[in-house]
């Protein structure tokens, strides 16, 4: 199946999350990759006086579970090519053996929702004296110590009221730590996240792309291939 840029690729990510049958995804450099000599995660490719770096496991932000439900890769670019480049989402592809070919998606354009995430809390906004936690809370309020008596579990109350509230997408940090569409003068630097749908299951490997396009002329004059492993 061969997943094209806009609406396609914005529906297919619509539904895996909900259908919610998308697992986590972490995107790690290939063995065959360059890396960064102190970022062992950070795969890096050069052409036409243009260097990539990318990270498919950087995301941290809201949601946390982000990578459940579509790929974040951030990445920095760096042009020393002498020409203005073009950046621009379809410019960005994904693609793995298994006919999957996926155009970075427009952050404001992904809509649907991931499960929230219960968080832990290890330090609490108030103090407590002689206060004992029922036993179930644990996992989410590790600073408490245990109430050891009985406290039956009300199933008909939680099972009502106590699910996780789901996070609808994109979200503010999504959007603000997206790269938006523009263009790079030479000698410029930019970084920030570009989301594509998630690689199918079973694909074992994965490649980012970038076409490297001069922005007044239109012209492609390079192109970088960055091979990641995939890791579920």
């Amino acid at each position: 199946m061969q997943y094209m840029p806009g609406a396609a690729g914005i529906a297919l990510v619509l539904a895996l999350i909900g259908a919610g049958c998308a697992s986590k995804t972490r995107l790690l450099p290939a063995p065959t990759a360059r890396t960064l000599a102190d970022k062992k995660e950070v795969a890096v490719a050069q052409a036409a006086g243009v260097q990539v770096d990318a990270d498919g496991k950087a995301w941290s932000g809201e949601p946390a579970n982000l990578d459940a439900a579509i790929a974040p890769i951030k990445v920095e670019i760096t042009n020393n090519s002498g020409r203005p480049l073009r950046i621009r989402y379809k410019d960005f592809t994904l693609t793995s053996g298994l006919r999957f070919t996926a155009a970075a998606l427009q952050p404001r354009k992904i809509s649907g929702n991931v499960p929230g995430e219960s968080v832990a809390v290890t330090r609490p906004y108030y103090g407590w004296y002689g206060y004992g936690l029922t036993p179930y809370y644990g996992p989410w309020y590790p600073g408490f110590g245990p109430w050891y008596g009985p406290y039956a579990w009300d199933f008909p109350y939680y099972t009502t009221y106590y699910t996780q509230t789901p996070v609808a997408l994109p979200t503010e940090d999504m959007v603000r730590k997206a790269i938006p569409e523009g263009v790079l003068n030479s000698g410029g630097r930019v970084e920030g996240f570009l989301y594509f749908p998630q690689v199918p299951e079973g694909a074992g490997q994965a490649t980012l792309s970038a076409d490297l396009v001069d922005a007044r002329t239109g012209h492609q004059f390079g192109r970088i291939d960055i091979p990641f492993v995939v890791k579920r």
